[in-house]
């Protein structure tokens, strides 16, 4: 009776299983790539970035701002507005940027906390950076 190809399959990874397990199969050479030889710290290495590159190339990547939002990035923290309305900002300082991906057209207007408008993005799709220290609302639509 001939063997199928899926089952001599099958039977060939079981046998390596079995011989892994009972310790057939030998100690590991130095040629046998190991975690420490393929991790990120030895392909740092091999790319020549020094430590400090390193932990840059670690950093989470950001998620762009979905479509329909309007997403403000500011003293280290990230804000997502997709819903209209008036929305008061917590006291922000110093720069951040600003990305306007709602729907085509659509302007978002930042206030002062006395309410005056201090400028607005221009139609969706645009981006860019503001000075948020004066800004205490926004309204996204």
């Amino acid at each position: 009776m001939a063997v199928r190809k899926p089952t001599a399959l099958l039977i060939a990874a079981a046998t390596f299983a079995a011989a892994s397990v009972f310790g057939l199969t030998g100690p590991a050479t130095a040629g046998t790539p190991t975690a420490a030889s393929t991790g990120f710290a030895a392909q740092t290495q091999r790319a020549g970035l020094t430590a400090a590159q390193a932990d840059r190339s670690k950093a989470p990547v950001k998620p762009a701002c979905p479509y329909g939002h309007l997403c403000i990035r500011a003293n280290g923290n990230a804000y997502d507005y997709h819903a209209c309305g008036y929305f008061p900002l917590p006291n922000l300082a110093g720069n951040g940027t600003w990305v306007n991906n709602q729907t085509p057209g659509t302007v978002a207007r930042f206030y002062s906390r006395a309410g005056r408008e201090l400028w607005n993005t221009g139609p969706a799709y645009s981006s860019g950076t503001a000075d948020w220290t004066l800004v205490g609302y926004v309204r996204p639509c």
